[in-house]
């Protein structure tokens, strides 16, 4: 038999061996750790869902936190802004009292 008759034989497609799928599954779901006792381990799935549940509760968390951020930018520049109206009505206020006062003086120096 030549060399590549003899390739072609052991890489030529066949059926595995019954039980082939549950041999495999059962050496995925069973490993041994470093004392050689065996254990469960992780499923490569159950890992990638963990890091897909990570990653969606780190996204929640910044998306209320900028949320929550927007939200007291918004209050404090509303503050600031009416702080600047009251301090102008005010001041309106101020002068129109102090017009009234020299108003009522110029009354009072007429009448004596």
């Amino acid at each position: 038999m030549s060399f590549d008759q003899e390739l072609r034989r052991a890489l030529s497609r066949s059926d595995p061996s019954p039980g082939f799928v549950d041999r495999v599954l059962g050496r995925l779901s069973l490993s041994l750790d470093s004392t050689g006792t065996a254990g469960h381990r992780v499923s490569l799935r159950t890992h990638q869902v963990r890091w897909v549940a990570a990653a969606v509760a780190a996204c929640l968390l910044i998306a209320v936190g900028w949320g929550r951020y927007e939200a007291h930018r918004q209050r404090a520049a509303e503050a600031e802004r009416l702080t600047w109206e009251i301090r102008i009505a005010l001041q309106i206020a101020s002068e129109k009292l102090n017009d009234a006062q020299r108003r009522v003086q110029q009354l009072n120096e007429r009448e004596f």
